[in-house]
Formats: structure tokens, sequence, C-alpha cells
């Protein structure tokens, strides 16, 4: 018999906040620049391919108490955000952005019966490109072979990896059970990052972790990463899974694997 709850299985299928319970979290080569890969605004600068960006450090390399592991993690986090521009100070804090997301989703999800897949996909997507940098998640994701792909071959990858994050949020929480989401404290990490600590409480079961991994860019406070139970994180897994496509099919056959996946969430 399956114990775990349902709120749980959906979690483990989406590609923000998903893992493979069990999976052991292993950190990728880096290179130490990015060179003149992202502009400004934290948006990338697709036709200007860089250097590939490194992996985010581990959950225990930004809260454990020893202090090589808090070097070791200011030591990634300075090249993976090298490339951030300077932020605003209008903007909402990092815990509200989170706040406000799940907000949205849960009122997505107490009319998702009425909405239907269509109608859910088009009220989550504004609100999944305001709090999550997907082109940040997707080009790290893709991982070196990002720098020998054309632009165009980058822009139809990260507009796919968008169209799928939003695809799998409509399909996976498409009703209402009395879930509810707890937004926990918000805690500095390396290199001008926070994160945020949350929780899924379902109206029965244990709840779930899920710690947001946040940065500031000149539009505001974005996550760029996301720790099911607090340990798994969500953009190894995902270019663990990518680089293995990659490996047989190339850039357009994970183009085409990533857009199958979406157009079968659309049908169920």
């Amino acid at each position: 018999m399956n114990s775990r709850s349902p709120t749980r299985m959906a979690l483990e299928n989406l590609p923000l906040g998903s893992a493979i319970l069990g999976l052991t979290t292993r950190w990728m080569a880096t290179n130490p620049s990015l060179g003149g890969a992202f502009r400004g605004d934290g948006a990338p600068a697709l036709c200007h391919p860089a250097p590939d960006p490194p992996m985010p450090p581990s959950p225990a390399m930004l809260h454990g108490s020893a202090p090589r592991r808090l070097a070791a993690a200011a030591a990634v986090f300075l090249c993976l955000f090298a490339w951030a521009g300077p932020s605003s100070a209008q903007e909402q804090g990092a815990r509200q952005v989170v706040e406000g997301f799940y907000a949205a989703l849960l009122q997505t999800m107490k009319q998702g019966k009425q909405l239907g897949y269509q109608g859910r996909y088009t009220k989550l997507d504004p609100a999944i490109e305001k709090a999550f940098h997907l082109p940040v998640m997707g080009r790290i994701a893709i991982g070196p072979q990002w720098n020998q792909l054309t632009s165009d071959q980058q822009q139809r990858a990260i507009d796919a990896f968008h169209r799928f994050t939003v695809a799998n949020y409509a399909a996976q929480f498409s009703s209402y059970d009395g879930e509810r989401f707890e937004v926990g404290k918000e805690g500095p990490a390396p290199n001008e990052t926070v994160i945020v600590e949350t929780r899924l409480i379902p109206s029965s079961g244990e709840s779930i972790r899920l710690n947001y991994l946040m940065r500031k860019y000149e539009r505001g406070w974005r996550i760029v990463d996301v720790f099911l139970d607090g340990t798994i994180s969500e953009v190894v897994r995902r270019r663990a899974e990518f680089t293995s496509v990659l490996g047989r099919d190339g850039i357009e056959g994970l183009i085409r694997m990533i857009n199958q996946k979406t157009e079968s969430l659309a049908k169920e």
C-alpha cells in the first residue's frame, strides 16, 4: 500500500520542487566565469553564449556549521551570481514573493475544476513567471552544451522548459482538498542570496518541506532553486535528467522530449 499522500505524489511529479526521494545530491563540474551571458535585468542574453554556470550549493553547505562549508558555498555563489544586475529597493521581499506565488497557486487549486487545465495554465503562467527565474534554471539544467547551442536553440529550449513547468503545475494542482501553505523564516545564504523556508500542509498526512533559494535581481527577488524536504535540489535533478537526453539525442531531442511531455500533461 502506498503511504505517500496525494499532495506529496503531486509534488514529486513537478519540475520545480520535485525529486526522486533518496536521490544522492551531487554537484557538477563548474566554470569560474560567466562572462557576459546575462543582462542586468537577470534575463539571459541568449545570443551571447558564455561558460557554463556552476551548480548551486547543497543545503548542507548553506546551513552547515563547519567554516569550510560556508567558504565553499561562498565561492560557488560568487561564480553563480556574478552576472546579477542591480536590484530595485521598490520590489517585494523574498518572503513576499513566495507568499504571492502560493496565494495564486491556492486560488487556482480552489477554482481548478471550473477552470479546467487550460484555465489553470493561464492563471498560473504569470505567477510562475514572476516568482521563478526559469531562464536561469533551464540554462543550468542544460549544462555545458548550452555554449554550443545557437541563439535559436537556446530560446526554444528555455521556452519549452517554461511551458513544461507551467503545464506540470496546472496538471498536478488541479483541485483543492483543504491544503494550505505556510511560509516560515527567511535566512541569509552566501553572496546575497536567501533561503525561504515553507511547508505544504495537506488536509491529512505529514507536511512537506519546500525551501526556496532566491536571489535579488533588478526586477526583484526570484527563485533559482527549490529543495524538496529541504535537501533535494530541483536544478541538480533536472540536470541529471537533461544530460542523459542530451547525450543520446542532442538539444533537438531534448526540446522534443520536453514538448511531448507538455502535450501529454494537457491531455490528462
